[in-house]
């Protein structure tokens, strides 16, 4: 079964995307950014995010601007801290490592 990250990786823009993260980080090797899309694309799914969020309840408030400092040594490595803020009803301000800043933009 294909998933959304092995479709949208084999498009020509996405393959030279992944090889300017590489040029800028050597750990990024495009088959670790295929795994981590795939991993994500599974955790991904609307029974999962349910599943993962039913047992919090927010209490409602002003939504607040959260600010991200990412690290660089995995790719996507940020998403999960991203996700938990934004399903937690605020905005992140993002700044991505100086070694990964092409992957979570896109």
């Amino acid at each position: 079964m294909a998933t959304a990250a092995n479709d949208s990786s084999s498009a020509p823009e996405v393959e030279a995307l992944f090889q300017k993260a590489y040029q800028t980080n050597g750990w990024f090797r495009p088959e670790n950014i295929r795994l981590a899309l795939n991993q994500w694309s599974q955790a991904l799914t609307p029974d999962k995010l349910q599943q993962w969020l039913q047992d919090y309840t927010l209490p409602s408030m002003q939504p607040k601007n959260i600010g991200l400092i990412l690290a660089g040594n995995i790719p996507f490595v940020g998403l999960h801290d991203l996700l938990c803020i934004l399903a937690s009803g605020h905005s992140a301000i993002v700044k991505c490592a100086s070694k990964d800043p092409y992957l979570l933009p896109w």
